[in-house]
């Protein structure tokens, strides 16, 4: 586990890049699966809940400049998720 720490970690910036940029491919298929399935729970959902827990697991677990200003973030997000 600590090796995977590690390389996330060392490839964080990286990690975020790339999930930036594939936002796009998201939203065509998130639009597909809306339109041909005509479901809520889309794979645009799923990623982008994937990556917000993510990178919550990397601000709490593996970050070393933990400051109050990330978790006071992430908290507000999570009572913004609970509350729509």
């Amino acid at each position: 586990m600590k090796r995977i720490n590690s390389a996330i970690d060392k490839y964080i910036e990286k990690i975020i890049v790339l999930f930036i940029i594939s936002q796009p491919v998201i939203d065509v298929f998130t639009a597909i699966m809306l339109k041909v399935f005509s479901i809520n729970i889309t794979i645009g959902v799923i990623i982008r809940l994937l990556f917000l827990l993510f990178m919550c697991y990397y601000l709490f677990f593996i970050n070393k400049k933990k400051n109050k200003k990330s978790i006071v973030y992430i908290f507000s997000i999570f009572v913004y998720m609970l509350l729509f």
